[in-house]
């Protein structure tokens, strides 16, 4: 009879144990935090979500159809020729070109170009010379500060 009380009271230990560092393990990753998935956007928002409050209600889907409808480049950005160059490039150039400028070693997320597409001309949009690799962080950055340099003219 001891011998089930006492296999009872670490079962209920165990089972408090494993309840206890799933509780810390979600609550340590609720406090690991990261950018808002939304262009431009720096809000800080726990890892395990995607969008800040602001952005919340906007549905992905919803924001990429707009996004094909006002976006004259949306058909390059999903051409064969543009996906294979930006492979390639992202196989020569893994880490952020401009955290590397500032002694930082972060992997890049994609491809920009550094002359804005609206700005080229067909040949530069495919050119290496044109294209940088960038982490989310400094490719949000950019893109804000060239809407405003629009918006300013």
């Amino acid at each position: 009879m001891t011998f089930h009380i006492a296999f009872s009271r670490l079962f209920q230990i165990l089972i408090l144990m494993v309840v206890t560092q799933l509780l810390l393990k979600k609550w340590v990753l609720n406090m690991i935090m990261h950018e808002c998935s939304h262009v431009g956007c720096t809000a800080l928002i726990p890892y395990n979500v995607r969008y800040c409050d602001k952005h919340k209600k906007q549905k992905s889907h919803e924001t990429i159809k707009a996004h094909k409808r006002n976006d004259k480049f949306w058909g390059f950005y999903q051409s064969t020729q543009w996906r294979k160059t930006r492979n390639a490039y992202m196989d020569g150039h893994p880490w952020c070109e401009e955290c590397l400028r500032n002694g930082h070693h972060k992997l890049a997320t994609s491809i920009d170009h550094v002359k804005p597409l609206k700005l080229c001309d067909k040949n530069e949009q495919l050119n290496f010379d044109n294209l940088q690799s960038l982490c989310a962080k400094c490719h949000n950055y950019k893109t804000r500060q060239e809407q405003k340099s629009y918006i300013n003219k």
